[in-house]
């Protein structure tokens, strides 16, 4: 019996850590049969914290300014979608993927940028190169109180921001 207390005083302590993230948290509870040598099984309850997914990943993000500037809204969206380790999204004309390194806090970098090879109407190619350079040379994101996504980056033509609105898909 006093196994049994050691045991279930153990597993009670345990609690999993999770570094610090910009993702919400939710907690869950799990119970665990614990098998002894005696006839006694105890079941200890556990609260595990799981993080949820992060707030990049929960919705698609459409450009809507870059350097404060906003976006000619005749011209094709440019998008961005985040996965776990990767990113892609549509600059425009061509379709375009990368991996991404989250580095602590909101840092943020993109791997080597791959894109289709549509030939496009020249300013719109323009656009786009211009585009795919600043993402490559992000280095961390935030969120504004509208909830919109701001990247910043550095490139050699200077500094600038991106300024992403969220998509909301029609129901």
């Amino acid at each position: 019996m006093l196994l049994n207390s050691i045991i279930a005083a153990i597993l009670g302590a345990i609690a999993v850590m999770l570094p610090p993230s910009t993702a919400t948290a939710r907690a869950t509870t799990r119970q665990t049969r614990i098998q002894t040598p005696s006839s006694d099984v105890p079941l200890v309850t556990q609260r595990v914290r799981q993080e949820d997914d992060s707030p990049l990943e929960s919705v698609s993000w459409q450009l809507s300014h870059s350097n404060s500037n906003p976006l000619n809204p005749q011209l094709p969206a440019i998008q961005l979608e985040f996965a776990p380790d990767s990113v892609s999204g549509s600059a425009g004309c061509n379709t375009y993927f990368s991996d991404i390194n989250h580095g602590q806090g909101q840092q943020l970098q993109f791997g080597a940028i791959a894109s289709t090879r549509r030939a496009c109407e020249p300013s719109l190619m323009d656009r786009e190169t211009q585009y795919l350079q600043a993402l490559a040379g992000v280095q961390k994101y935030s969120f504004d109180p509208n909830g919109n996504l701001w990247l910043a980056y550095q490139t050699t033509s200077g500094t600038g921001t991106l300024e992403f609105s969220p998509i909301h898909n029609a129901p």
